[in-house]
Protein backbone atom coordinates (compact mmCIF):
# COMPACT_ATOMS: atom_id res chain seq x y z
CA UNK A 1 0.00 0.00 0.00
CA UNK A 2 1.46 2.98 -1.13
CA UNK A 3 -0.43 5.60 0.71
CA UNK A 4 0.48 5.69 4.49
CA UNK A 5 -0.73 8.19 6.21
CA UNK A 6 0.98 7.05 9.74
CA UNK A 7 2.85 4.73 11.61
CA UNK A 8 3.34 3.87 15.12
CA UNK A 9 5.86 1.09 16.58
CA UNK A 10 5.11 0.53 20.17
CA UNK A 11 6.42 -2.15 22.84
CA UNK A 12 3.70 -4.87 24.16
CA UNK A 13 3.29 -3.22 27.34
CA UNK A 14 -0.53 -2.06 28.47
CA UNK A 15 0.98 1.63 28.67
CA UNK A 16 2.12 1.74 25.76
CA UNK A 17 -1.03 0.11 24.23
CA UNK A 18 -3.05 3.13 25.72
CA UNK A 19 -1.17 5.98 24.27
CA UNK A 20 -1.40 4.13 20.89
CA UNK A 21 -5.25 4.72 21.22
CA UNK A 22 -4.66 8.43 21.72
CA UNK A 23 -2.20 8.37 19.12
CA UNK A 24 -4.78 6.61 16.63
CA UNK A 25 -7.81 8.91 17.95
CA UNK A 26 -5.52 12.06 17.16
CA UNK A 27 -4.44 10.79 13.64
CA UNK A 28 -7.97 9.43 12.62
CA UNK A 29 -9.48 12.78 13.53
CA UNK A 30 -7.61 14.37 11.23
CA UNK A 31 -9.89 12.26 8.37
CA UNK A 32 -13.44 11.17 9.90
CA UNK A 33 -15.90 13.58 8.82
CA UNK A 34 -18.64 11.72 10.92
CA UNK A 35 -18.30 11.42 14.49
CA UNK A 36 -20.10 7.85 14.77
CA UNK A 37 -17.28 6.53 12.07
CA UNK A 38 -14.37 7.57 14.26
CA UNK A 39 -15.89 5.88 17.13
CA UNK A 40 -16.61 3.12 15.52
CA UNK A 41 -12.84 3.05 14.49
CA UNK A 42 -11.86 3.71 17.66
CA UNK A 43 -13.47 1.08 19.04
CA UNK A 44 -12.17 -1.28 16.59
CA UNK A 45 -8.70 -0.18 17.31
CA UNK A 46 -8.86 -0.74 21.28
CA UNK A 47 -10.16 -4.31 20.91
CA UNK A 48 -7.74 -5.72 18.14
CA UNK A 49 -4.72 -3.58 19.33
CA UNK A 50 -5.75 -4.97 22.84
CA UNK A 51 -5.78 -8.67 20.55
CA UNK A 52 -2.33 -7.55 19.70
CA UNK A 53 -1.14 -7.06 23.11
CA UNK A 54 -2.41 -10.33 25.07
CA UNK A 55 -2.85 -13.21 22.53
CA UNK A 56 0.36 -12.35 19.88
CA UNK A 57 2.66 -10.65 22.20
CA UNK A 58 2.21 -12.04 25.65
CA UNK A 59 0.77 -15.58 23.94
CA UNK A 60 -2.29 -15.55 26.57
CA UNK A 61 -5.08 -18.26 25.73
CA UNK A 62 -8.72 -17.56 25.51
CA UNK A 63 -8.71 -20.63 28.04
CA UNK A 64 -6.24 -19.22 30.72
CA UNK A 65 -7.84 -15.37 29.91
CA UNK A 66 -11.08 -16.87 31.47
CA UNK A 67 -9.72 -18.48 34.43
CA UNK A 68 -7.65 -15.17 34.67
CA UNK A 69 -11.30 -13.28 34.81
CA UNK A 70 -13.03 -15.38 36.91
CA UNK A 71 -10.35 -15.53 39.56
CA UNK A 72 -9.88 -11.48 39.50
CA UNK A 73 -6.05 -11.86 38.52
CA UNK A 74 -6.11 -10.46 34.55
CA UNK A 75 -4.86 -7.22 35.25
CA UNK A 76 -1.95 -8.53 37.85
CA UNK A 77 -0.80 -10.97 34.89
CA UNK A 78 -0.88 -9.13 31.94
CA UNK A 79 1.29 -6.96 33.97
CA UNK A 80 3.74 -9.62 35.05
CA UNK A 81 4.06 -10.89 31.72
CA UNK A 82 4.72 -7.71 30.04
CA UNK A 83 7.80 -7.62 31.98
CA UNK A 84 9.31 -10.46 30.40
CA UNK A 85 8.29 -9.78 26.93
CA UNK A 86 10.58 -7.31 24.46
CA UNK A 87 8.43 -7.90 21.27
CA UNK A 88 6.97 -5.10 19.52
CA UNK A 89 3.15 -4.13 17.73
CA UNK A 90 3.49 -2.09 14.52
CA UNK A 91 0.73 0.30 13.45
CA UNK A 92 0.00 1.58 10.04
CA UNK A 93 -2.53 4.00 8.58
CA UNK A 94 -3.45 4.13 4.88
CA UNK A 95 -6.24 6.30 3.35
CA UNK A 96 -7.29 4.77 0.61
CA UNK A 97 -9.60 5.27 -2.74
CA UNK A 98 -11.98 2.41 -4.53
CA UNK A 99 -12.53 3.41 -8.49
CA UNK A 100 -15.47 5.23 -7.37
CA UNK A 101 -13.34 7.85 -5.39
CA UNK A 102 -14.82 7.43 -1.86
CA UNK A 103 -12.47 7.61 0.52
CA UNK A 104 -11.32 4.79 3.56
CA UNK A 105 -9.12 4.89 6.22
CA UNK A 106 -7.26 0.99 6.20
CA UNK A 107 -5.48 0.48 10.02
CA UNK A 108 -3.00 -2.37 10.26
CA UNK A 109 -2.09 -3.81 13.86
CA UNK A 110 0.70 -6.52 13.28
CA UNK A 111 2.58 -7.76 16.54
CA UNK A 112 5.52 -10.21 16.44
CA UNK A 113 4.11 -13.49 17.99
CA UNK A 114 3.00 -16.56 16.56
CA UNK A 115 -0.31 -15.85 14.95
CA UNK A 116 -2.85 -18.03 15.20
CA UNK A 117 -5.39 -20.49 13.60
CA UNK A 118 -7.92 -18.65 12.03
CA UNK A 119 -10.31 -21.04 11.83
CA UNK A 120 -11.58 -20.46 14.97
CA UNK A 121 -12.58 -17.39 13.90
CA UNK A 122 -15.53 -19.17 12.07
CA UNK A 123 -16.78 -20.24 15.68
CA UNK A 124 -16.25 -16.49 16.63
CA UNK A 125 -19.66 -15.39 14.49
CA UNK A 126 -21.64 -18.13 16.15
CA UNK A 127 -24.00 -17.91 18.64
CA UNK A 128 -21.47 -18.79 22.09
CA UNK A 129 -21.71 -18.04 25.96
CA UNK A 130 -18.06 -17.52 26.61
CA UNK A 131 -16.05 -14.27 26.10
CA UNK A 132 -14.40 -16.06 22.91
CA UNK A 133 -13.72 -13.12 20.24
CA UNK A 134 -16.19 -10.80 21.48
CA UNK A 135 -13.81 -8.17 20.84
CA UNK A 136 -13.54 -9.16 17.28
CA UNK A 137 -17.02 -9.69 16.90
CA UNK A 138 -17.20 -6.19 17.80
CA UNK A 139 -14.71 -4.88 15.85
CA UNK A 140 -16.10 -6.60 13.18
CA UNK A 141 -19.69 -4.74 13.44
CA UNK A 142 -17.89 -1.93 13.96
CA UNK A 143 -16.36 -1.87 10.94
CA UNK A 144 -16.62 -2.47 6.97
CA UNK A 145 -14.72 -5.71 7.70
CA UNK A 146 -11.76 -7.05 9.35
CA UNK A 147 -8.91 -9.02 7.31
CA UNK A 148 -5.87 -11.18 9.28
CA UNK A 149 -2.87 -11.53 7.46
CA UNK A 150 -1.53 -15.44 6.14
CA UNK A 151 0.13 -16.19 10.09
CA UNK A 152 -2.64 -14.45 10.98
CA UNK A 153 -0.19 -11.91 13.24
CA UNK A 154 -1.76 -8.98 11.45
CA UNK A 155 -5.13 -7.86 11.10
CA UNK A 156 -6.60 -4.89 9.06
CA UNK A 157 -9.63 -3.20 9.31
CA UNK A 158 -11.62 -0.43 7.14
CA UNK A 159 -13.99 2.95 7.90
CA UNK A 160 -15.40 4.64 5.47
CA UNK A 161 -14.32 8.34 5.83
Amino acid sequence: LEDEVAHLEVNAKMEEIEQAGEWYEECANEYFINHNELINASLAFSELSMNAYEHGSLGLSNSYKHTLLAEDKYLDFLLEEETKSSLKINIRLYKVKNPYGEEYLLTYIEDEGEGFDTDLLYQVFGYHKSFNGRGISMSRKATLGIYYNHKANGVYFINKL
